[in-house]
């Protein structure tokens, strides 16, 4: 009698043996899983312990403020600042805070606050210098002005010594306000002229004693009494044309101009109505 052939098994073990195969896969990687999830709990435990611990170390309050320069700062503006910062931790002291406070004075350009670890604050202050006054209409208050444009302070027309400048026509309000910051055409441009003069030869026979800017951005000078001298838009491309027009201001001959025109090619002296 002949035997029965058996069905042969599948080789993939069927759907059941596949589900069995797809758990024990499962469970293997829980159980991988599972150290390491502890070993990060456990870290993150670790460390907001010794971060608590730090925070709370009185090793690492703030005992002092060092500012440099040392007078870089009013008594006032010191005793504020020591106010917002000595006892506070220095790992949680919000310096960038106290750094704007700072700043609110127009007369610092930049304060940086550095910790220096376990008790001390290091500040870094850099001040705004001035550079001129500006005032905005006739018989008005000068605005003390540095070279980036802010105003620093206001004094009276009679208080105001050095270069003066003038910006009549800028429809700004008849006084300048501390702590204003210029944007107007020209100013920028009147600026660097300044430095540039400053560092030239002609600053060592001439002084640079007054600037007018009208509202389109124009720069005007005058060097010691007069007379005006019109630069235009681009006063520092107009450098060496001021240089060679130099020696016209020599001699008796300058007291009877009323303005030197330099913006273009060619020279342009006005003279005063009945001069000769």
């Amino acid at each position: 009698m002949a035997r029965k052939k058996r069905k042969k098994t599948s080789k993939d073990g069927g759907f059941f043996t596949f589900l069995g195969k797809a758990l024990g896969a499962v469970s293997k990687g829980v159980f991988k899983a599972l150290p390491l999830g502890l070993a990060i709990a456990s870290g993150g435990a670790i460390f907001i312990g010794v971060r608590d611990a730090l925070y709370a170390d009185p090793f690492l309050a703030i005992r002092s403020v060092l500012v440099e320069p040392a007078d870089a700062l009013s008594a006032p503006q010191r005793t504020r600042l020591e106010s917002m910062l000595v006892g506070q931790n220095i790992l949680t002291a919000d310096l960038k805070k106290a750094a704007q406070d700072l700043e609110v004075d127009p007369g610092i350009q930049t304060a940086r606050l550095v910790k220096n670890i376990p008790g001390a604050v290091n500040v870094l202050v850099t001040r705004r210098k001035p550079m001129a006054f500006i005032r905005f209409s006739p018989g008005g208050r000068y605005g003390m002005i540095s070279e980036d444009g802010v105003i620093l302070e206001t004094v009276a027309p009679k208080d105001a010594t050095g270069l003066l400048i003038e910006a009549y026509e800028w429809g700004m309000p008849p006084q300048p306000s501390p702590g204003g910051r210029l944007k107007q055409k020209g100013f920028h441009e009147a600026m660097a002229f300044v430095k540039v003069f400053q560092n030239s030869a002609l600053a060592r026979r001439e002084i640079l004693t007054k600037i007018m800017l009208d509202r389109i951005g124009n720069v005007s000078i005058v060097l010691g009494e007069g007379p005006e001298i019109r630069l235009g838009r681009k006063p520092q491309e107009r450098f060496d044309a001021l240089g060679k027009a130099a020696a016209l201001l020599e001699g008796e001959g300058r007291k009877n101009m009323e303005y030197v025109d330099l913006q273009f090619e060619n020279v342009i002296v006005k003279q005063k109505r009945g001069a000769q």
